[in-house]
């Protein structure tokens, strides 16, 4: 049971790390930049994109505000970070 936990947790992880990803890139920022903004170090950003770890919200929210991202796209993102683990 403990496994299938950490499997789900590993694929919400690779999915909110992706989307974070898709998102930096399309806005043009480069990985200092969004971190900057957002204040957090470029080598956070990374291991956010990696998906090595899940974000806090809070942190998810900053980053697509960083962005510039409104909207259903959000929402979905937001989604991920908020369902259960």
């Amino acid at each position: 049971m403990a496994d299938a936990h950490l499997r789900a947790d590993d694929a919400a992880a690779r999915q909110l790390a992706t989307r974070l990803r898709q998102q930096r890139e399309q806005a043009q920022l480069s990985a200092d930049e969004l971190a900057s903004r957002i204040g957090i170090t470029a080598a956070d950003v990374e291991t956010i994109e990696n998906g090595d770890r899940l974000s806090p919200r809070q942190l998810v929210y900053a980053w697509l505000n960083a962005c510039g991202l409104l909207g259903p796209e959000r929402r979905d993102i937001m989604d991920i970070v908020d369902k259960p683990h």
